[in-house]
């Protein structure tokens, strides 16, 4: 890192009262998604809901908050400044879907990344303009953090087996897998300014787009299926074998239908 990215950092790095509002808001619901199927089976228990609800909440706010700074982090290097928004409906959604699903299927819409472009930090720059190129790239940044996080906690729970450290790891992979949902932002029925990170990497190609998810979706399955200790060091490139041979078929097809 050059000490011009460090000023960068210094000068510009900050989430608005608003980013840090909804921020907060989405993760406190987020966290009841995530949490909803402990709220008891047969019988309803109040006490152990509250405490998943609030380790939900904690885990899913640490989550956010690391995948989204190190977006911004990157867009920082590449001369943009990168702005974090909600999509309420989308989360109010998620929560119509826990109540009809039971919890099954915890959905959880991300929120949109929108990309400002700061001329005095671009200037010299080949394409001065934004470009998908650099977004992407931001945008892969948040989902390697949240790769990076698996792995620790992977390492983490074959240590010790603690079911929390399990538990935060599923919560990590679960707003990973959704960031590479490639949704626009609505507003009402109309489309507005901004997207998810998957959504930025699939405008940039589809290709990338494609083995980033799969890859993470073997991964994730990998780390949740493996026992023992070791194995969890050759998971990520295993899974990013898989990922590859995923791609190249799902491209095949793609191309055939074309």
């Amino acid at each position: 890192m050059s000490y011009e990215h460090l000023y960068r950092i210094r000068d510009y790095f900050r989430f608005s009262i608003s980013e840090q509002r909804q921020l907060l808001v989405s993760a406190i619901l987020f966290g009841f998604i995530l949490s909803f199927r402990r709220w008891g089976g047969t019988e309803f228990n109040a006490q152990i809901g509250i405490n998943a609800w609030i380790f939900a909440f904690i885990s899913i706010l640490i989550v956010m908050f690391c995948s989204i700074s190190m977006q911004k982090i990157f867009a920082l290097k590449q001369g943009y400044r990168m702005h974090y928004s909600w999509w309420f409906p989308g989360i109010l959604i998620g929560i119509l879907i826990s109540f009809l699903t039971f919890g099954t299927v915890p959905l959880i819409y991300p929120g949109a990344t929108k990309f400002e472009h700061m001329k005095r930090l671009r200037l010299g720059r080949f394409r001065h303009g934004i470009n998908n190129f650099d977004m992407a790239m931001a945008s892969i940044a948040g989902v390697v953090t949240n790769a990076l996080i698996g792995l620790i906690c992977g390492l983490i729970y074959y240590g010790t087996h603690n079911p929390y450290v399990l538990y935060f790891m599923h919560i990590n992979f679960i707003y990973a897998f959704f960031t590479l949902i490639p949704i626009p932002k609505f507003k009402g029925l109309k489309l507005v300014e901004g997207a998810t990170p998957g959504l930025h990497i699939y405008f940039y190609t589809r290709r990338l787009h494609t083995f980033i998810l799969l890859s993470l979706i073997c991964y994730w399955v990998l780390v949740s299926a493996s026992t023992t200790f070791f194995p969890s060091l050759g998971l990520l490139i295993l899974a990013m074998i898989l990922g590859v041979i995923g791609m190249f078929f799902y491209m095949k097809f793609a191309d055939e239908t074309i």
